[in-house]
């Protein structure tokens, strides 16, 4: 009986391989252009600082409404087969073409066709799991795809620091691997019929209206607010180690880190909760504010991997922490919490989206544009802010199960 309760839908190995595969592309456009910014700088001599981080964030502009679209609409009328089949190859294709284009501005056009692509696959992977497995089997089917997602931003930083020595082109030509994907699961991907009229129907007669607590946008904001910050060592350090002649596979593997540092820290966050308490948002700023200071004073590779684990420890704790709160806002009401990580969740896309116009007004109130101001002025906040968070972050109380 158990078992039953646990796997609602029985599916083919291969089938549950490739479900489980989809997330591998979910962090590719970070790990993939972050390493390569560097020689992207230098291949387009007349763009602004800006307009090559773009190249890396731009994406967001079309990922977060096709997300919004395809996860609240898309999934109701069509098959999740092919919503995410038709977004890989967009994805992968768009991804892919940047190698063969000779100016900046085609360039980022045509990554924001492929923030289309993204966009549709992202919101549709979880829904597949939570179709196929429940109850214990669906949270380590769950984390099994955030592994995926962590062993592909590890695996593709690496590779792109070493393929982007050759030229900034292969970069973009490692988006066949997501072609790849793309084919498999034409191959193996089951159907995921889309619910039908009736059902739909009896779900809008059914529908109840839904209280948002008002915090849930701060928490909303304090996750764009994380991933600004988690967005300028990965926007700038490609750029900012040219200085102690740190390219190609030095790079992308000092990019990997981030993401093999965050592993652990996020793994063992409920302990550190347990420890820290009211404290752990002060720890955890007060470790990305060590991160900037110390990437400010950094001189050679060893010193900036030590700049790596701190910004690592803080998004890694904070990212939980800020999911925790917005479940424990909306403790008695499910669908309330559903639309309240709809709100929380996309404005991680939307911290990326941000981070180089935030950068760019850094620079414009310090009278300063140089990395070196970014990271010395964020860290200074950063310290100035965890003093804040001690007199005012309170204990709250713990939800009844």
């Amino acid at each position: 009986m158990e078992q039953e309760l646990e796997v609602k839908r029985n599916i083919g190995r291969f089938a549950a391989f490739t479900v489980l595969l989809i997330p591998f592309v979910y962090t590719f456009e970070n790990a993939a252009i972050g390493p390569a910014l560097g020689v992207i700088s230098q291949a387009f001599p007349g763009a602004s600082l800006v307009q090559v981080q773009y190249v890396m964030n731009i994406p967001f502009i079309t990922v977060i409404p096709v997300s919004i679209i395809a996860g609240n609409w898309l999934v109701y009328h069509f098959d999740k087969r092919k919503i995410v089949i038709i977004g890989l190859f967009i994805y992968a294709i768009s991804g892919f073409a940047p190698g063969f284009v000779n100016d900046i501005n085609t360039l980022l056009l045509l990554r924001v066709l492929t923030g289309i692509g993204a966009g549709l696959v992202m919101p549709v992977p979880n829904m597949m799991i939570s179709e196929i497995w429940g109850g214990v089997t669906r949270e380590k089917r769950l984390g099994i795809a955030t592994s995926v997602q962590c062993i592909s931003s590890m695996s593709i930083s690496i590779i792109a620091g070493f393929v982007a020595a050759l030229s900034w082109r292969y970069v973009f030509y490692c988006f066949i691997i997501i072609l790849v994907i793309a084919i498999i699961s034409l191959i193996g991907l089951p159907k995921f019929p889309a619910p039908s009229k009736e059902e739909v129907l009896a779900r809008k007669t059914n529908q109840v209206k839904v209280h948002i607590p008002p915090r849930v946008w701060i928490y909303g904001a304090l996750m764009c607010g994380n991933w600004v910050l988690w967005s300028f060592p990965i926007l700038n350090i490609a750029i900012y180690g040219e200085k102690f002649n740190i390219t190609g596979g030095a790079l992308g593997i000092l990019m990997a880190l981030f993401a093999l540092f965050s592993i652990p820290a996020a793994a063992f966050y409920s302990q550190e909760k347990k420890v820290l308490k009211r404290f752990l948002p002060t720890v955890a700023v007060a470790c990305y504010g060590a991160g900037f200071l110390i990437f400010f004073f950094a001189n050679n590779y060893a010193v900036m991997v030590v700049g790596a684990l701190f910004c690592a420890l803080g998004s890694s704790s904070m990212n939980p922490h800020i999911f925790d709160l917005t479940a424990r806002a909306c403790a008695s009401d499910l669908r309330a919490r559903e639309i309240s990580f709809g709100i929380v969740t996309p404005c991680i896309a939307l911290g990326g989206l941000i981070a180089p116009l935030i950068q760019a007004g850094i620079g414009a109130i310090s009278g300063n544009t140089s990395i070196e101001s970014l990271f010395f002025v964020t860290a200074i906040a950063l310290f100035v802010f965890a003093v804040i968070l001690i007199f005012t972050t309170k204990e709250r109380v713990k939800e009844a199960h």
